[in-house]
């Protein structure tokens, strides 16, 4: 399954109905939402998450759950988001399966020899309490070091996105972006312009 934009969710907003909103936007394929919400207990990212599974069902979109694959896999999503400090690739893989996605945060260029589908490299802007960020220049240095691809997130809107697509983004991670927009549909489809010279890629599912 391919994307070119990755919707984060943010506590701040009411996610479910901005996501129906956004994804008007897209086309099958183009968008996958990342259920996180930082702080919360098991329950309540379990309950984010089966509330947008039809959501992205009915657009064509891929779910992906934070840092918790027994959620993911309980719900039925179609993978896992890890954070640095999270599981192992391997480690997702032998509980989601072959066929799920599996991401990775990392926040510069490739130091393991971990194998994720995608990685998220941030900040490429300043965003308080994110670290110091990696700049234009960081970014393409981190983001072509990894095999796998690598999408920007922190700081990044429809204006910035074709210069990261540029320097080897495959696309973009966003959240206020889009759930903070007065058009949520209008800002996804303002960010898939932007980024339609993105390389495509693909996690095939297995025959059978």
């Amino acid at each position: 399954m391919s994307f070119r934009v990755l919707l984060v969710t943010d506590p701040r907003y009411d996610v479910v109905p901005l996501t129906r909103a956004a994804l008007v936007a897209a086309r099958p394929g183009e968008v996958a939402v990342m259920a996180r919400l930082k702080g919360a207990g098991a329950r309540e990212l379990a309950a984010l998450a089966r509330a947008l599974l039809p959501v992205c069902r009915e657009r064509g979109a891929a779910l992906l759950v934070n840092d918790r694959c027994d959620i993911a896999r309980a719900v039925g999503a179609d993978g896992a988001h890890l954070p640095e400090s999270g599981p192992s690739v391997a480690d997702a893989r032998a509980a989601l399966g072959p066929s799920a996605l599996v991401g990775a945060s990392r926040h510069g260029p490739r130091v393991d020899d971990e194998a994720p589908d995608y990685v998220t490299l941030a900040p490429v802007d300043e965003v308080p309490g994110k670290g110091p960020p990696l700049g234009l220049d960081g970014f393409e240095a981190a983001a072509r070091s990894w095999p796998a691809p690598a999408f920007a997130l922190g700081g990044v809107d429809a204006e910035r996105a074709p210069e990261l697509i540029r320097r080897g983004a495959a696309g973009v991670a966003v959240m206020r972006a889009v759930f903070g927009a007065a058009d949520p549909a209008a800002a996804l489809g303002a960010l898939l312009l932007a980024t339609r010279d993105a390389g495509q890629w693909r996690k095939e599912p297995p025959e059978g």
